[in-house]
């Protein structure tokens, strides 16, 4: 028998949880003292282990249809908060539209986890391993607040407003064809393992094989992800010659703030990014070699 409407489940040694069936009720719930939003619960799971604070009280997401669902218009897709990372790799308008974003997503987990774990919550985590390709994409979130906003994803990193996660709004590339991107998740384990480093990037090439477009974004650890800014800088608009790439490997080595783990310092993170960096834009010339486009894949 299903539930009513709207319920709060009470059970013995657990937390009571509320399941709303509508953003607005599910934001009524929230201000309740020690409350908690969960959606696919891997991450409270994961955070309660781990001995955090996860309130006593939890805010079900499963009942709101709204946040489930996938919607594409002529300049950008829609993907719900609630909507599963399974979801998202079997759907066929994100495969067309942001294979990107499908490669970051089946990087994620095993299947059991992505089949539970929903992009909304994959993104509240702060350091989940879909935001540095979120961040290259340029997505937006879209909040709920006693009422809806949207934000640049970069800046909601930032300032981590009061809001329920509702939707991700990615835009359209006009021409994968001639887009390159980058995803690499470099971890302890080949699979199954969080990253010690997450990048990726975008590039588009002008006719001269100079680089016309360029975002690069980092992650992984417990970094909270963020575009390179200054390397993007250093590339765009200039010839890839060996003596710039030399120049920005030296660049990435020494300059910039990564946060290093018990498994490896900073000083072997940042080699790392400038190794992952550097290969793909050395790839790029001639527009060959590991720059990936959409019929690489």
């Amino acid at each position: 028998m299903g539930l009513p409407p709207f319920a709060e489940v009470e059970m013995n040694q657990y937390p009571p949880v509320s399941m709303p069936t509508t953003v607005e009720q599910a934001w009524a719930e929230a201000q309740k003292p020690g409350s908690t939003f969960v959606a696919g619960g891997t991450i409270v799971q994961m955070r309660r282990e781990q001995g955090f604070d996860m309130g006593n009280r939890f805010v079900s997401l499963e009942q709101i249809h709204r946040l489930k669902t996938m919607i594409e218009t002529d300049t950008a897709i829609y993907i719900g908060a609630f909507a599963t990372l399974a979801e998202c790799l079997n759907s066929k308008m994100v495969a067309q539209e942001q294979p990107l974003l499908v490669q970051a997503l089946a990087s994620i987990g095993a299947p059991a986890v992505r089949n539970r774990a929903t992009l909304g919550g994959n993104i509240v985590y702060g350091k989940g391993d879909s935001i540095p390709a979120l961040l290259v994409l340029e997505a937006n979130v879209v909040l709920y607040h006693d009422g809806l906003a949207t934000m640049p994803l970069s800046e909601w990193l930032q300032q981590k407003p009061n809001a329920l996660l509702t939707e991700v709004e990615i835009g359209k590339w006009p021409d994968m064809t001639q887009r390159f991107w980058l995803y690499e998740k470099v971890g302890r384990r080949e699979t199954f393992t969080a990253s010690l480093v997450t990048v990726a990037g975008v590039a588009v090439l002008d006719n001269d094989q100079t680089i016309k477009e360029l975002k690069l974004a980092v992650g992984g650890g417990e970094m909270v992800p963020h575009r390179l800014l200054e390397i993007e800088q250093r590339l765009i608009g200039k010839p890839l010659t060996n003596e710039l790439l030399a120049d920005v490997y030296q660049f990435i080595k020494q300059t910039g703030t990564l946060v290093g783990t018990p498994f490896a310092t900073e000083t072997y993170l940042r080699m790392v990014l400038a190794n992952q960096i550097v290969s793909f834009v050395d790839g790029l010339r001639g527009g060959r070699g590991d720059g990936k486009t959409n019929d690489s894949l």
